[in-house]
């Protein structure tokens, strides 16, 4: 559906699926509301027809996620800098969503903006 056309960062995930309200109120141990990016996912999705449900594994992009030799995940900050980018061209039409972590742990605790770009120029 997409192939990556240049990267400059090198290190991304499919293991960690889109953090969630429920993942949240385990974590904590608590039922405090906390934004997700599945709940961010879904309400973009939405208005294509796609529930909640049928959101399965993203694509982290920049995400640094290792494995123990135990098998553990674990969430390290990112390895990407300043200005580095990912460029995808797409095969097919395709709905693309996105979604910045809203999770406390990542990006070293340091939550920041991303900058995108979608260019529907045909090459």
């Amino acid at each position: 559906m997409l192939t990556i056309e240049e990267d400059t960062c090198g290190r991304h995930d499919f293991l960690m699926p889109p953090c969630s309200l429920k993942m949240f109120q385990i974590v904590s141990g608590s039922d405090v509301y906390h934004k997700s990016c599945h709940e961010n996912l879904g309400h973009a999705l939405k208005e294509f027809g796609i529930s909640d449900d049928e959101i399965a594994t993203a694509f982290n992009i920049f995400m640094h996620v290792k494995v123990s030799e135990a098998g553990r995940l674990s969430i390290e900050p990112p390895l990407s800098r300043p200005g580095d980018f990912i460029l995808f061209r797409a095969q097919q039409n395709l709905i693309v969503a996105l979604a910045a972590c809203s999770h406390e742990e990542t990006n070293a605790g340091q939550c920041k903006p991303i900058e995108w770009e979608i260019n529907t120029a045909l090459k």
